[in-house]
């Protein structure tokens, strides 16, 4: 045989040449390698083999955006593999969703790396899934490329702190500065955010301390339009069989009616919280507790969910100081 041999993990069972041997080991995906010399290459559950690739995913805690949640451990059998050359990546097992990957030295296991699974830089689309990691070794002597799927779900609650509400690819209103966004309620969207960049950022001990503003149109001079329609994207919560929805107004109560709808991307209501007298935002903490209508969502874990604050009544220029709003679970699936 000649350099840069190749074998799959099948066809590396029984295979043996001149030169020193190793073995692989680990489950649940494929493994293939790549050397640059004649070797033994075996697989098997062996603890002489080089590599081990140990799912730990079963010990995993919540994923938060502080820290990071071991869900594979890379044993190097042999000592040959520098944490400078080994390489991990990972995507949701159900979706292209990337996950942040994070590879240290198992302070514990001498030889052991240590893989885990972090808040991603941007905010998550997805909540509870498997995750499909991929592998990759190398030194002088060999490449070692290997696929595997956790067997246990993760679950991602990242948190609004790192989701900027404020940001303008975050919400939809009728200023003109978020045009590009296809956040409903899209070319429907009436009325404006001020202050945007204290939506959930507000000090709330600090008096003087702006709030974000939601102003509807003014029919005056001519405007054929009030009211308002802004829409904001919302970072993910885990899958859960009923939500809360809260929305926390200053001391001020709002200028008209205003109401306040959980759509999917395709502006379907997925349930309404501001039907009746009763529901119109008021002064303080407006709590919204409810089931989503899960016949249309399929799969529940992937869909993006978004807020759409509204006016029921007419008016010019009314406004509704926000100082934050969340969307999260009051009792997770079991499923």
């Amino acid at each position: 045989m000649g350099d840069n041999k190749k074998w799959t993990r099948r066809a590396a069972v029984g295979s043996f040449v001149s030169g020193g041997g190793f073995m692989l080991f680990g489950t649940g995906g494929s493994t293939q390698i790549t050397s640059n010399r004649d070797v033994t290459v075996n697989t098997g559950d062996d603890e002489d083999a080089v590599v081990r690739f140990v799912d730990r995913s079963e010990n995993a805690d919540v994923v938060d955006s502080t820290d990071g949640e071991e869900v594979y451990v890379i044993e190097d059998g042999v000592g040959e593999f520098n944490i400078n050359r080994v390489s991990v990546s990972g995507t949701t097992g159900s979706g292209n969703d990337s996950v942040r990957i994070e590879v240290v030295e198992d302070e514990e296991s001498p030889n052991s790396f240590s893989v885990k699974a972090a808040c991603p830089n941007e905010p998550t689309t997805f909540n509870d899934d498997f995750l499909k990691l991929l592998f990759e070794l190398d030194n002088d002597d060999q490449t070692i490329t290997a696929t595997r799927t956790t067997n246990n779900r993760i679950s991602f609650d990242c948190g609004t702190e790192s989701y900027d509400y404020g940001d303008s690819a975050n919400y939809r209103d009728n200023s003109g500065n978020t045009d590009n966004s296809n956040i409903p309620p899209g070319n429907n969207a009436k009325g404006e955010v001020l202050n945007p960049e204290r939506l959930n950022q507000r000090n709330e001990n600090d008096p003087n301390d702006p709030y974000a503003i939601l102003q509807g149109e003014s029919n005056k001079r001519g405007n054929s339009i009030d009211g308002a329609n802004i829409g904001f994207a919302l970072p993910p919560v885990p899958e859960s069989e009923k939500y809360v929805l809260d929305v926390f107004v200053s001391d001020k109560q709002p200028g008209g009616d205003w109401v306040v709808d959980v759509v999917d991307g395709d502006k379907n209501p997925l349930t309404r919280a501001g039907n009746g007298k009763k529901d119109k935002l008021k002064k303080g903490l407006n709590s919204f507790e409810f089931e989503l209508n899960e016949e249309k969502i399929d799969p529940l874990k992937q869909i993006k969910l978004y807020l759409i604050f509204r006016m029921t009544s007419s008016g010019n220029n009314k406004k509704a100081e926000i100082d934050y709003f969340e969307l999260k679970p009051t009792q997770n699936s079991t499923s």
